[in-house]
């Protein structure tokens, strides 16, 4: 879903820095958490006609691609980046602390480890295909993905179960999560259970 404004974090007092994609550095847009991909591609309608077949034809897939809890504000460009690939909290080695607290800039334009987004901690390793969020946005990944599998029946993979499980419990929602998840029980009819369990204000 690309629902773009102005990104007021792409102007430099903020700590955001950008070489690759100026333009999607300049918009926010509304993306999944869990991407339509991982949601959508063993369905039916993907497999004969790829995602554009699934949001015209197919009522389940419109839901789960429509369903706010799933929905997120996201930097164009880090967004893009990211792609499909999966989480982990498992690429913060040796290489990727030297080259961040050195603050040295990585070539956006590499195939391996990048980070390249300024103070925006986020890290992408296209080797690998995968992602490691900030440690403010773990729970908040964590619970949608766990809420997708449970209210969709999609199934997640042993080790990416056991990383959102842990992500859940390491890291609570706070008032935020917890009000934005009150929010879009008043629109959608229905809460994240996984958010609900943790709020207690």
């Amino acid at each position: 879903m690309r629902i773009s404004s102005t990104n007021p974090s792409a102007k430099p007092s903020c700590g955001y820095h950008s070489d690759r994609y100026a333009k999607n550095a300049k918009r926010i847009e509304a993306e999944h958490i869990m991407p339509a991909w991982e949601f959508g591609h063993k369905r039916r309608c993907w497999i004969s006609g790829h995602r554009k077949n699934c949001e015209h034809n197919d009522a389940e897939f419109q839901a789960m691609h429509a369903d706010l809890h799933n929905l997120y504000p996201a930097i164009g460009e880090v967004n893009s980046d990211r792609n499909n690939y999966s989480y982990t909290d498992r690429l913060s080695d040796d290489n990727y602390h030297k080259d961040f607290i050195s603050g040295k800039k990585v070539n956006n334009h590499s195939r391996h480890k990048i980070r390249g987004y300024g103070q925006c901690e986020m890290v992408i390793d296209r080797n690998k295909e995968e992602a490691m969020p900030p440690v403010r946005a773990r729970g908040i990944i964590a619970r949608a993905y766990l809420y997708m599998s449970s209210r969709y029946n999609i199934e997640l993979s042993k080790e990416k179960e056991q990383l959102f499980k842990k992500w859940n419990k390491m890291y609570a929602p706070d008032k935020n999560e917890c009000l934005r998840n009150s929010r879009i029980r008043q629109i959608q009819g229905h809460d994240n259970p996984f958010v609900s369990r943790g709020c207690r204000f």
